[in-house]
């Protein structure tokens, strides 16, 4: 039951009756320990309007002695004992912004929304759920909130809040606001399930894509942006972020090591990545006659930095669609780029070198596309 405001909640934690009030602005806990009952609910309300009563008229007992069961030893507990669910994830997303780019953060912010989304609905057992606190959530609500999860998200997104909302609870643990994690068991089973294998596009439809911005009277802007992206395998961030102070000066190699999200910089882990003939033609044909060592390689209509979410919104799904290629994402550039280097047989370490990748990633997500030994070859034949 969830009282209106000012007033005495009576709710069931752990299946066992508890009384929760707010008195001059101090909160205030008082386990029955009553099992919940019909008969023992009304005794509940009878102890909620006394305590009501006593708050009115200005006899609120502080000590709650007057209040409890004979047996037990309740005392007032603080605001971190109470926190609701979204108020133990917003102090985790708060305590996590001082380490994290805004673009993950993001992320964050969605968890909550979601948070919010469920534990608020109008209907009668999503407010029983808000009646309770974060350190109240059982394993029950957890698979229930999950359920609701899968009709909203796609299933990479949901692993995601899963993982973020254990991490949650993991860390209220360590500072006292909850006792335990119910979110961990579903982190393992995300974490175990296996990965969705990956579609790189095929070099037909790389030269569909191509074709349709090169075409495209609005759109054509960003074909050198997209070729770029397939030639190299750089992160779409990444080719945001360019200058041609970044390229050498006989543009041998261009230097990688920030990146930009709607607009907003990031420092990345840096390297070098040699260019080819095909690559090289394409950067000076558009290098302008007279530019500037920090200007960007590959702005906006306008002049600005990309911003890779409109990109990816406008411009990548109608290209797409246009070209008849199903949708994938913007990022699949640099999984197809993987895919044909390694198929090529470019050496993995190589590739992990230019893309950035760390060699463990490499062979547990693209393993299929790295050429096996079927027969080990005679190392000694003239010796």
């Amino acid at each position: 039951m969830k009282a209106s405001k000012g007033s005495v909640v009576v709710e069931s934690f752990k299946d066992r009756l508890r009384l929760r009030w707010r008195v001059s602005g101090k909160r205030y806990c008082l386990s029955l320990g009553l099992p919940d009952t019909q008969e023992s609910r009304m005794l509940a309300e009878l102890k909620a309007r006394q305590i009501e009563l006593d708050a009115i008229s200005g006899n609120f007992d502080t000590t709650l002695a007057k209040y409890k069961p004979q047996s037990l030893a309740e005392k007032p507990v603080n605001d971190a004992q109470l926190l609701t669910c979204a108020e133990l994830f917003q102090q985790f997303m708060e305590y996590k912004s001082q380490s994290l780019h805004p673009r993950s953060l993001d992320r964050y912010k969605t968890t909550l929304k979601y948070l919010h989304q469920f534990y608020y609905r109008e209907d009668e057992t999503r407010k029983l759920l808000a009646a309770q606190n974060a350190i109240a959530i059982l394993q029950t609500h957890v698979e229930q909130f999950n359920a609701w999860l899968q009709s909203k998200n796609a299933e990479r997104a949901r692993k995601e809040r899963l993982i973020l909302l254990s991490a949650c609870w993991s860390w209220g643990i360590t500072k006292g606001f909850v006792e335990a994690n119910p979110w961990k068991d579903l982190q393992k089973q995300v974490e175990s399930a296996p990965k969705q294998p990956l579609k790189p596009f095929t070099q037909e439809e790389v030269k569909a894509i191509l074709a349709a911005f090169k075409t495209h009277p609005q759109y054509k802007h960003y074909a050198d942006f997209v070729e770029f992206l397939f030639l190299t395998g750089v992160r779409t961030t990444e080719a945001i972020a360019l200058r041609w102070m970044h390229i050498n000066s006989n543009m041998s190699s261009i230097w990688i090591g920030e990146s930009m999200s709607r607009g907003v910089p990031q420092t990345n882990k840096v390297r070098s990545i040699p260019l080819n003939d095909r690559i090289r033609l394409l950067l000076q044909t558009r290098k302008p006659e007279n530019y500037l060592l920090e200007d960007l390689i590959f702005p906006s209509p306008e002049g600005l930095p990309i911003d890779d979410r409109n990109f990816r919104n406008r411009a990548w799904v109608k290209m797409l669609e246009l070209a008849g290629v199903e949708y994938r994402k913007p990022s699949n550039t640099r999984h197809t780029f993987i895919c044909m280097c390694l198929s090529a047989g470019v050496n993995p370490a190589v590739v992990a070198q230019i893309t950035g990748c760390d060699l463990q990633s490499l062979d547990r997500d693209y393993a299929e596309y790295i050429p096996s030994v079927s027969v080990l070859p005679d190392l000694y034949a003239n010796g």
